[in-house]
């Protein structure tokens, strides 16, 4: 409850890291002058194209994050990224696996299940929609 990640400049491509000094109060955050710019990484690994993240959520150990977004060269899909420190920015590197599990959905935020087996997202014209994961988490 001491480290907070948010979504947001007015773009919506950057995450933020903050700190908070009363865990779980967001009324005492403090930026680290810590963020990252993953929509960059989406796709092939380049920082090329332009495009927007749209929300992101950590795996249940924190040490995934799971970002969806799009670039000009692509529709939606969701993308994953190692972090060094748990539910934090830091270290953060693209794992190389970017996912559209619906061709005909447009993921403004996503999360996962407590165990892992399926993914929800919300899609603003469609609304929430689930998908089962085929392999373990």
């Amino acid at each position: 409850g001491t480290k907070m990640v948010v979504l947001g400049d007015s773009t919506f491509d950057i995450l933020y890291q903050y700190t908070l000094n009363t865990p779980w109060d967001v009324t005492t955050a403090v930026y680290d002058s810590v963020s990252h710019n993953p929509i960059y990484l989406f796709g092939n690994g380049t920082t090329s194209g332009s495009g927007q993240s749209y929300g992101f959520t950590y795996s249940s150990d924190g040490m995934i994050l799971l970002v969806t977004g799009l670039r000009s060269f692509w529709p939606h899909k969701v993308c994953a990224f190692a972090v060094t420190t748990p539910y934090t920015l830091a270290g953060i590197k693209y794992m190389g696996r970017c996912s559209r599990p619906s061709q005909n959905a447009t993921y403004y935020a996503v999360e996962f299940s407590a165990d892992g087996t399926r993914m929800f997202w919300l899609d603003p014209v469609t609304g929430v929609e689930t998908q089962i994961i085929a392999a373990a988490p």
